[in-house]
């Protein structure tokens, strides 16, 4: 024993004796040495290959879709992991019918030195969707090199709040009187002017009805597949394709009905969408 603890306290080049003082646990003590050298090694190169943890990032998402073009979002992730981040996005984007025609002004019944606008013929409101909702980004690939890109698949959920702006037409009260244009939104009084394609002269400004915005509570989901350039980096590059839905608890006005349009309370879109933004 007291050989032992005069090897234990002896400087690291008598650790030699120490190990001849264990003849049978040598081999031993050299393999544990080696095994711990490999599974340090392994567990850094596997860090590095999947980057930097960051604790949350910001993300502006610009998208086209299927029905009304356009959508931005503003996304704040919680990254939980490499290959998991929970986030929360909010945005907006517009709706339209899938009945949505653009038209142009009948020349032939009209004055062509007019300012003519093109219009949607029996179009009854803009809608425009505010969105808020909760996902989960999850990686299924590696990024292989700095220049390589990671593979994830996202999908959310949320409320959406259906914005309805009254669509105003500019019309002449006869159709020759190119002169007197007075400004109107569609009602059963003013069906006539509103539904007579050589009276319309083009559509009024969007904003002429933004005080008399109706709101029409519903929700969403969405899943996308997402194509990451910068997954594990300070900065995010990323496309993501995919497909989401808005449904209403009723039909929202946007066109005027008739025997051929009818208004739905779903709207399904596919979409492509550019994200940048920064981890930290």
């Amino acid at each position: 024993n007291y050989q032992l603890a005069a090897l234990l306290f002896t400087p690291i080049t008598n650790w030699r004796h120490f190990l001849n003082y264990f003849p049978m646990k040598k081999i031993n003590f050299v393999s544990v040495l080696l095994l711990m050298s490999t599974v340090l090694l392994s567990q850094n190169r596997l860090n590095a290959d999947k980057g930097i943890i960051y604790n949350n990032e910001k993300i502006l998402d610009v998208r086209l879709q299927t029905h009304g073009w356009w959508a931005a979002n503003f996304v704040v992730g919680d990254v939980r992991s490499y290959n998991k981040t929970n986030y929360y996005r909010i945005g907006i984007g517009e709706q339209k019918s899938v009945k949505e025609v653009k038209k142009s002004t009948d020349f032939s019944a009209s004055s062509a030195s007019f300012g003519y606008k093109q219009y949607a013929f029996g179009k009854q409101n803009y809608a425009y969707m505010l969105r808020g909702g909760y996902g989960i980004k999850r990686y299924y690939t590696e990024k292989a090199s700095k220049n390589g890109v990671a593979l994830a698949v996202t999908y959310s959920g949320g409320a959406t709040m259906a914005m309805m702006l009254p669509y105003y037409l500019d019309v002449s009260v006869s159709r020759t009187d190119v002169k007197n244009v007075i400004s109107v939104k569609y009602s059963p009084e003013t069906a006539a002017l509103f539904l007579d394609p050589y009276k319309i002269r083009g559509k009024s400004s969007t904003f002429k009805g933004l005080k008399e915005t109706k709101i029409i509570p519903g929700i969403h989901g969405q899943v996308g597949v997402h194509l990451d350039w910068g997954a594990f980096d300070e900065f995010v590059r990323a496309i993501e394709v995919g497909v989401q839905l808005d449904v209403f608890p009723k039909k929202l006005p946007i066109m005027v009905e008739t025997t051929q349009v009818t208004n739905s309370p779903y709207f399904l879109n596919f979409y492509v969408s550019l994200q940048m933004g920064k981890r930290k």
